[in-house]
């Protein structure tokens, strides 16, 4: 909740790569105080882990992979903080999922940016940008409206399932918030999160109908290929008459107030594709590929200040390689299957675990906000940590006790 000394979108390349170089004090400190807090909590509630095998597997490959990457990595002393930053996070992670159940951990994901969003309205009024209908974007205390957008996007997919799954005052308490909540993600102006979201919902309603309503899915899918079909020829109608937004939008660069621009990324990808190729199994190392020399290089060459790749799977790729991208791939799809699963055994908490999944899936090949130390990459960890610590038959064995406690 540290707000830069102004905004990011407004920062140099040289104060970028400054920012690589150094680090912040505040983050360091804070960070170190929530691993802190995270080992204690893993401590006093290690009663309750029980590893679960596919994921704990694939999470240990992919820990120890980053952690083996210090002996490759081409900046030691930058890929040995990333590295601190890293265990100090997955032990708070660890440390949450091992104090909360399932229920109570969705709603303590999703209060984290509703709370925030008290600060992010005091930073944008300091800094006299608070618009609510005007041009500016919403970024509040973030780095960069896009990270606010999809912060509240991912708040917006767990609020959804709560205001599904509650009853009477609760419920009402939960649409207000995700009313509220809304409005703020409209004004940060991203396409991209809300394009994910929406993704989200409609695969939040094929899990609901194919378990619930079975005689619905049929129609539903249905209505999904109508839909992709008049999509479709709406876009070749725009393109027979040479006006395609979205070519446009894609190829378009620079301009930060746009909502509709991906912002060059095409030719970073390329760019970045080809230092991946120059090291295409081990990467340069973790958190070590945007180095201050490459900020600048990279800046210069894209004529914009830019310090990510704009893309998770290229961001994986560089920092470990094939390997690293194949375990990251592998652990995030597994952790969707397995929520889907649980889901379908009536574990109602791990549908809105499958829908934030999805959406970090989908958001994950425009941005790179989910695997940097962020609110999202957060939700992420707990998540997957909650699948690779605590049994899935932890809640059906807490009802059973209390039921017989009663009788």
């Amino acid at each position: 909740m540290d707000a830069p000394a102004h905004p990011a979108d407004q920062q140099s390349t040289a104060e970028l790569a400054q920012d690589a170089q150094n680090g912040n004090v505040i983050n360091r400190i804070v960070v170190i105080a929530l691993g802190t807090i995270g080992a204690g909590l893993l401590v006093r509630n290690r009663a309750r882990i029980r590893f679960d095998g596919l994921i704990s597997t694939i999470l240990l490959l992919f820990l120890c992979w980053s952690a083996l990457s210090l002996f490759w990595t081409d900046d030691p002393s930058l890929t040995g903080r990333r590295l601190i930053s890293l265990a100090c996070l997955i032990l708070f992670a660890a440390g949450c999922v091992a104090r909360m159940n399932a229920d109570t951990l969705t709603i303590f994901i999703a209060g984290i940016p509703v709370m925030n969003l008290i600060p992010g309205v005091i930073a944008e009024v300091e800094y006299g940008r608070f618009e609510p209908f005007g041009s500016h974007r919403f970024a509040g205390t973030a780095p960069h409206a896009n990270v606010q957008a999809a912060t509240l996007a991912v708040a917006g997919i767990l609020l959804c399932w709560l205001v599904l799954r509650a009853k009477g005052s609760r419920r009402l308490r939960f649409a207000a918030v995700l009313l509220l909540l809304s409005a703020f993600l409209v004004m940060t102006g991203s396409r991209t999160s809300i394009l994910a979201l929406l993704a989200a919902l409609a695969f939040s309603a094929i899990l609901i109908v194919a378990r619930d309503h079975r005689r619905l899915l049929p129609v539903l899918i249905a209505a999904v290929f109508l839909i992709l079909g008049l999509g479709g020829l709406f876009k070749l109608a725009i393109s027979g008459s040479g006006a395609d937004p979205l070519s446009q939008a894609i190829e378009r660069k620079g301009d930060e107030n746009s909502a509709s621009t991906l912002n060059g990324r095409l030719d970073l990808w390329r760019e970045c594709l080809n230092f991946a190729a120059r090291r295409p199994l081990v990467g340069y190392g973790y958190g070590a590929f945007w180095s201050a020399k490459r900020i600048e290089a990279i800046s210069g060459d894209q004529t914009w200040p830019i310090q990510q790749s704009h893309s998770a799977y290229i961001e994986e790729l560089l920092a470990l390689g094939v390997t690293g991208l194949t375990l990251y791939v592998a652990l995030l799809f597994g952790c969707l299957w397995m929520c889907v699963a649980r889901f379908f055994r009536h574990q109602n908490a791990y549908g809105a675990w499958a829908a934030v999944l999805v959406f970090i899936a989908i958001h994950n090949v425009t941005e790179s906000i989910n695997v940097a130390p962020l609110y999202t990459n957060l939700a992420f960890n707990l998540v997957v940590l909650y699948l690779a610590l605590i049994s899935s038959n932890e809640r059906s064995a807490n009802q059973a006790h209390l039921l017989l406690q009663a009788t």
